[in-house]
C-alpha cells in the first residue's frame, strides 16, 4: 500500500505503519496533552497516549488473528499495514470455501473477546464510568482496555457490512447455498444500506461527524469488494492465453520518446515492453512519460524513462492472477511467456483488456 512504512515482520508478514496513521497518532497525541481535563493532572496526557496506542495494538492483533488462520489454510498474506480507521490485512487471493472465509473472520473478534475475558479475570469486577473519562493509573487502563476489545469485537462482528467482519461472515452463510458472487452482492447492496442510514443519521444528530465518516467508509469498502469479488471470480476460469494481444508493439530502450508517442497515436497501446536482445528489461507507459516536461521529452530515450517490467505470466495462468499481479504492481500492462526455459513473449495483456473482458463475461452470466 502506497505512502507506508514497514517497521517490522512478524510470522512471514510485513508489518505496515501508513503515513496518516502516524498523523493521527501525533495529533490525538497533542489534543490529549491540551486538553482541559489534563492541564490539571499532567500525568493524565501519559495514560490518554498510552490508551491511543494500546487502541491501535488490539487492532494490529485483531488483523494478526486474520492473517495467522489465512496462512493455516495456504493463502499467503502480503503484508498488514495500521491506517487511520484501523487495519486491514492484505491476502493474496480470496480463501477457496465459505467454511474458510468464515474461520478466517471469526478469528479477528474472537480474538479480541479472548482479550477481554482475560483482562476481566485479571482486573475484576469494572465500573463503566471509565469508558468516559482517561485512565489515570494501571487498573483503569486494564478497565480500558478490556472495554477497548469489547468495543472493537462487537463493531467488527455486529455490522454485517463489507469491509467489517460482519460483512464477510454474512457472505460465508449465505455462499454455502447462493455461490461466491451472488453471496457478495447481497452483502454488498445491505452494507450499502446501512451505509446510507449511518450518514442519514449522522446528519441529524448532534457532533456525529464519525458516525457519516464510518457511513462514507462502509458505502465505498462495500462497492469495491464487489467490484474486485465479481470481477476476480469470473477472470478465474478464463486463461491468460484467451485474453492476450498477439499484435502488439515493443520499443528498444534507445528508442527516443517522442517515437513512443507517436506510436501511441498510431496504435492501441498506452504500454509498450521495452525489449533488447529479444529480453524483457522494462515496461514505458503513458503515465511515464506525461511526468515529464515537454523539452524533456524531445531529449530523453526510452531506456532513462522506462519502469521495472512486472513478471510475466504464462499463456495457460488464470486471468484473475494476471490482474492481482496488475494491482499489487501498480502496472498496466502485463508480457504473456511460455512455460519452457526460454521464456519465449508470446503475447501482452492490458488491465483495460482483463476488465473489459469481466464485463464480457459478466454479462454472459445474467
Amino acid at each position: 500500500m502506497r505512502w507506508s512504512i514497514t517497521i517490522t515482520k512478524l510470522f512471514g508478514i510485513p508489518v505496515k505503519l501508513h503515513i496518516l496513521f502516524l498523523a493521527l497518532i501525533i495529533g490525538f497525541s497533542i489534543f490529549i496533552v491540551f486538553s482541559e481535563r489534563v492541564e490539571a493532572d499532567p500525568a493524565k496526557a501519559f495514560w490518554g497516549i498510552l490508551t491511543i496506542l494500546l487502541l491501535f495494538l488490539f487492532i494490529f492483533v485483531h488483523e494478526l488473528a486474520h492473517s495467522l488462520v489465512a496462512q493455516r489454510f495456504g493463502v499467503r498474506v502480503e503484508s498488514i499495514t495500521l491506517l487511520p480507521i484501523g487495519g486491514v490485512a492484505q491476502i493474496e487471493k480470496l480463501p477457496e470455501t465459505p467454511r474458510e472465509e468464515f474461520l478466517i473472520t471469526i478469528a479477528g473478534p474472537g480474538t479480541n473477546f479472548s482479550l477481554a475475558l482475560i483482562l476481566y479475570l485479571v482486573a475484576g469486577p469494572m465500573d463503566l464510568k471509565i469508558i468516559n473519562q482517561i485512565p489515570i493509573s494501571p487498573s483503569e487502563l486494564l478497565y480500558a482496555s478490556f472495554y477497548l476489545n469489547i468495543l472493537l469485537g462487537a463493531f467488527n462482528l455486529c455490522v454485517p457490512a463489507f469491509p467489517m467482519d460482519g460483512g464477510r461472515i454474512l457472505r460465508s452463510l449465505l455462499a454455502q447455498k447462493l455461490g461466491f458472487v451472488r453471496a457478495t452482492k447481497i452483502a454488498a447492496s445491505l452494507g450499502r444500506i446501512i451505509a446510507f442510514a449511518m450518514v442519514i443519521t449522522g446528519l441529524f444528530l448532534p457532533k456525529a461527524l464519525l458516525l457519516i465518516v464510518i457511513g462514507l467508509f462502509v458505502y465505498l469498502g462495500a462497492t469495491a469488494e464487489e467490484q474486485m469479488v465479481v470481477t476476480s471470480w469470473v477472470l478465474k476460469k478464463e486463461r491468460v492465453g484467451n485474453l492476450m494481444r498477439k499484435d502488439y508493439m515493443a520499443v528498444d530502450p534507445n528508442d527516443a520518446v517522442e517515437q513512443v508517442i507517436d506510436l501511441m497515436l498510431s496504435s492501441w497501446q498506452d504500454s509498450f515492453p521495452v525489449v533488447k536482445g529479444g529480453r524483457l528489461v522494462g515496461v514505458i507507459q503513458l503515465d511515464d512519460i506525461a511526468k515529464l516536461r515537454r523539452e524533456e521529452r524531445s531529449q530523453r530515450l526510452v531506456g532513462d524513462v522506462m519502469r521495472r517490467a512486472c513478471p510475466p505470466v504464462h499463456v495457460d495462468d488464470p486471468a484473475s492472477q494476471a490482474l492481482h499481479r496488475m494491482q499489487k504492481e501498480s502496472c498496466e500492462l502485463l508480457v504473456v511467456s511460455d512455460e519452457s526455459d526460454t521464456g519465449q513473449i508470446l503475447g501482452v495483456v492490458t488491465l483495460s483488456d482483463l476488465l473489459r473482458a469481466s464485463h464480457i463475461l459478466q454479462l454472459k452470466q445474467t
